[in-house]
């Protein structure tokens, strides 16, 4: 069986981060709504703003991600270390 990571190893850094990032802005988002349908004031004060660092992150490496893809740095992708993958 192939050693199956969480995190792939053939993506560039930006494409792993906008995913990481998404998904737990997503669950941040998604436990923030339902604080404030419960009326949990703090906890929803302290998780919307979190959830809104979270889609940034986002939006800023998909910004750098396309850069990526247009200039070409991506077109010879191999499998690396996290350590050594590309921006």
């Amino acid at each position: 069986m192939k050693d199956e990571r969480f995190i792939p190893s053939d993506k560039p850094k930006f494409f792993v981060i906008a995913v990481l990032a998404g998904l737990s802005g997503l669950a941040i988002g998604i436990v923030a709504f339902i604080a404030a349908a419960y009326e949990m004031s703090l906890v929803k004060s302290l998780l919307f703003p979190v959830m809104f660092l979270c889609w940034l992150i986002v939006a800023g490496s998909f910004v750098g991600l396309f850069i990526g893809i247009a200039t070409g740095k991506y077109r010879a992708m191999e499998s690396r270390p996290w350590k050594d993958q590309v921006w």
